[in-house]
């Protein structure tokens, strides 16, 4: 079996639950992914009008985007490449193209950083973080979440997986307090 496909340790394992747990600090709660201003023009109001938008910023944003650049992070940390964990975060950054979804995954990235120091990670995290901190790099929270993982041997395939639900599940967890969906529709 490849190694890329392997179970995680029981440490490492947890390690990724609580970091891949909405109540792992990184005030990603407090962003709606621009879900607020579709509920206040009217253009989401229910599951059915929900559901498309999500799956819009899956198949155009999250998927192609994020989720491609949290996985070149995990191999750059792989290689202990800090200029080019840089260089992927200033790429990301550009790539967001409105100030709203930058912000957002800066915020994100950069607390979701600071709370992973608490698990004593690599060197390079803590790198990574002063140089967030110093604004040599933005941060985003792709980019945090690839290098923390792969610092806490989780496998590539994994790290993808646990960000990609990771992100989904805090835009349901919007959707159900803004919209308001019920527990069952999201």
């Amino acid at each position: 079996m490849a190694s890329h496909h392997l179970m995680p340790s029981d440490a490492a394992l947890w390690r990724l639950l609580q970091i891949s747990d909405q109540l792992f600090p990184t005030g990603a709660y407090a962003f709606s992914h621009a879900l607020e201003t579709y509920v206040d023009h009217g253009l989401v109001h229910d599951r059915a009008t929900c559901q498309p938008l999500f799956e819009a910023l899956c198949d155009h944003a999250l998927g192609p985007c994020d989720a491609v650049f949290c996985r070149h992070a995990f191999r750059a940390a792989a290689q202990d490449r800090m200029a080019r964990l840089v260089e992927l975060d200033r790429l990301l950054t550009a790539g967001k193209v409105t100030q709203e979804l930058r912000l957002e995954s800066e915020h994100t990235g950069q607390a979701f950083i600071r709370a992973s120091l608490a698990m004593q990670p690599p060197p390079l995290v803590e790198a990574f973080w002063q140089a967030a901190r110093q604004k040599i790099t933005p941060g985003n929270h792709a980019i945090a979440f690839g290098l923390v993982a792969q610092g806490i041997g989780i496998s590539e395939v994994c790290t993808v997986q646990s960000y990609l639900y990771n992100v989904v599940a805090g835009w349901v967890s919007v959707a159900v307090r803004l919209v308001p969906l019920g527990q069952m529709e999201g």
